[in-house]
């Protein structure tokens, strides 16, 4: 399990941000909420994660807070949410 991410923002766009970990660089999606609350391109961010694997695809979800974290494992247990529905839903709220 991958429980945070820290490193330099490479690149943020819509609901994704690009982390530098020294290198490595990982797509990380993320809600709007998390992404107003980032610093700009270059700076330095930590990220807490979920880890998602499927059959076909991995994922990396990034949130700002606890909070969110544990709103979102809430939201992906509900059947027919998975973990683009959830971070739409966890966009529209205000934080």
């Amino acid at each position: 399990m991958i429980y945070g991410i820290k490193g330099k923002i490479a690149l943020k766009k819509n609901t994704e941000v690009v982390i530098d970990t020294g290198g490595v660089l990982y797509l990380v999606f993320v809600s709007i909420n998390t992404l107003e609350k980032l610093p700009e391109q270059g700076k330095e961010v930590y990220l807490l994660t979920v880890f998602i694997t499927r059959e076909d695809s991995q994922a990396l979800y990034g949130f700002y807070d606890e909070k969110e974290k544990e709103l979102f494992k809430l939201l992906i247990e509900i059947k027919n949410i998975g973990p683009k529905t959830a971070l739409g839903i966890l966009s529209s709220v205000k934080t």
